[in-house]
């Protein structure tokens, strides 16, 4: 995903700082500084935002992860709807390029969900989230599907076009994109590809 691999350890009175944060916002998960961890990572896209991850192997589904977007020292819970990413976006702090829509493209199609989950673009079956295939059958008949997503161009109005391989709980389809620059994406036309998997989408987020 976008920020595979690129997140940052805060020093240890920062990441003291964002566990206290975190906790004044009275959200039902225990915080330890022995055991929660805590990630930073600016993306391209948001020069003046900062996005904040914790994860603690001891919550009661251990592999939950909770995300935050701290702007002007202040943290906002991305909790899988959109108001907290266009709040932020209507302050000003985006800055969407061609190099980075496809970013900015993952980021918002992970964080605002549907009911089955996460909107994820897949660029192969090692994707972050991507759930195993046991059957490998089946896995090399998606790999062949997979298409990993790419920019098409703009627009007169700088609207940015993108087309990209969405897994959505247990389907995968093909869709295309047009991101705006106040970072406002709608889907357009979307092909199924193959319905029903044995496995689903597990990434939670709240």
């Amino acid at each position: 995903m976008f920020y595979d691999d690129r997140w940052q350890d805060p020093s240890p009175d920062e990441a003291a700082r964002l566990l206290a944060d975190c906790a004044a916002l009275d959200l039902p998960y225990r915080l330890d500084a022995a055991t929660t961890s805590v990630g930073l990572h600016r993306p391209d896209f948001y020069p003046s935002v900062e996005l904040v991850r914790l994860a603690d192997p001891g919550w009661e589904v251990s592999h939950l992860e909770l995300f935050f977007l701290r702007r002007e020292g202040k943290l906002h819970h991305l909790n899988g709807t959109a108001p907290t990413i266009h709040e932020t976006n209507a302050a000003g702090e985006i800055s969407i390029t061609d190099t980075n829509v496809l970013d900015y493209l993952e980021f918002f199609c992970f964080f605002v969900r549907g009911e089955a989950g996460p909107f994820l673009i897949v660029h192969s079956l090692s994707t972050s989230h991507v759930p195993f295939l046991p059957d490998r059958a089946l896995a090399s008949q998606l790999e062949e599907l997979i298409c990993p997503p790419f920019y098409s161009g703009r627009d007169g109005r700088d609207h940015r076009g993108c087309e990209a391989t969405i897994l959505y709980g247990n389907s995968l389809f093909a869709a295309r994109f047009e991101v705006a620059p106040s970072g406002m994406v709608r889907m357009g036309d979307d092909e199924p590809l193959v319905f029903d998997l044995p496995v689903h989408v597990d990434a939670p987020i709240t």
